[in-house]
């Protein structure tokens, strides 16, 4: 399980990792600190990418938050406690782990067909605008769809995309993009860093600020 890429970020309480599962789904188990108990839990998940997944965080945790137990919310977030917040994201066979001392969200995404097809769907017109003028239009969209999907991790539930999120324009070679979020949760500017690394696109919130409502 090689470490792909521990990436800087400006917030010293931030950790971000991108990790390689190079291994089998037998030789993840192995690695776990309780192997039977992997196996056990495992049980319970029918598809292997799901359980290559489910290893994979643990994994992480365990090499960089050592102690620290993974549990989801009923929405789904996952959270570990102790005071520090968590987002993972997976794409392949990558697997990225974010810590913060304030909540994060982070999304790796490649290059799929079908961004074009429902771009529409999580996309505002400013957007659709901006993706049109993009030399790149297909990376366009699908940065744009990540920084989206870190937003929504970054709070966990109740985010409608093409409504609640407005995104700057950017250049797809950019390594900060700027985001605005007004909806259920509050007025929210978001920095998102973006990193591009074997082919996905890593998008993650580095800071933000809540604003005051109108």
């Amino acid at each position: 399980m090689p470490l792909s890429v521990q990436l800087p970020i400006k917030n010293n309480h931030q950790l971000l990792v991108i990790w390689h599962l190079s291994e089998s789904t037998e030789d993840l188990i192995a690695l776990m600190p309780d192997p039977e108990g992997a196996r056990n839990a495992l049980r319970g998940i029918v598809l292997e990418k799901r359980q290559r997944e489910w290893l994979a965080a643990r994994l992480l945790l365990a090499r960089f938050a050592s102690g620290s137990v993974l549990r989801n919310l009923p929405n789904g977030k996952p959270v570990i406690g102790n005071g520090q917040h968590i987002s993972i994201s997976h794409c392949d066979d990558f697997a990225g782990l974010i810590l913060g001392s304030a909540p994060v969200g982070l999304d790796m995404q490649n290059l799929h067909p079908t961004i074009l097809k429902i771009f529409r769907k999580f996309s505002n017109e400013l957007e659709i605008e901006d993706a049109q003028k993009s030399p790149d239009k297909h990376t366009y969209f699908t940065i744009i769809w990540s920084v989206k999907e870190a937003i929504f991790k970054f709070f966990g539930e109740r985010v409608t995309f093409s409504e609640d999120i407005a995104v700057k324009t950017f250049n797809i070679t950019d390594d900060l993009i700027f985001a605005e979020y007004q909806g259920e949760h509050g007025n929210f500017s978001f920095e998102i860093g973006h990193v591009f690394m074997n082919g996905y696109h890593v998008l993650y919130t580095q800071s933000y600020m809540q604003r005051m409502m109108n």
